[in-house]
């Protein structure tokens, strides 16, 4: 069996929080932390290495957008490639830009399908078991 994905979940809401995360971690293939906006979510990316990040949009005071930012924008290549995915309630025109031209791995509309979730992070598991 695989080490399981350490995958930092992020969002304002400590209900939306808490469902995604025990969702994840009820495959047992996965171990969760969880942080409430972007400035958290830095801090923790900083002090963990986290196989994929999954970020919401819309926080306070400081938003997913401008944590994929800082993150890819880190002069440590580790933290600037974490795969990072992105989900919103809003996805404009605007917020789909600049979620690619930070390197977003994917952008997921809420309410986010946990089945689809998980297919993205297998995606992402079978993408980091692959020889180079």
């Amino acid at each position: 069996m695989a080490r399981p994905l350490s995958i930092l979940v992020v969002d304002d809401h400590a209900t939306t929080r808490t469902l995604i995360a025990e969702a994840l971690a009820e495959d047992r293939d996965a171990k969760v932390m969880l942080a409430s906006d972007g400035d958290h979510a830095f801090r923790m990316a900083l002090a963990h290495r986290f196989d994929v990040i999954v970020c919401d949009v819309k926080m306070e005071p400081v938003d997913g957008l401008s944590f994929l930012r800082a993150l890819r924008s880190h002069k440590e290549a580790s933290i600037r490639k974490v795969p990072v995915i992105i989900m919103t309630t809003t996805a404009t025109r605007e917020v789909v830009m600049a979620a690619h031209q930070w390197d977003a791995t994917a952008i997921m509309a809420k309410p986010v399908s946990i089945a689809m979730l998980k297919a993205r992070l297998k995606t992402i598991r079978d993408a980091k078991t692959q020889p180079r």
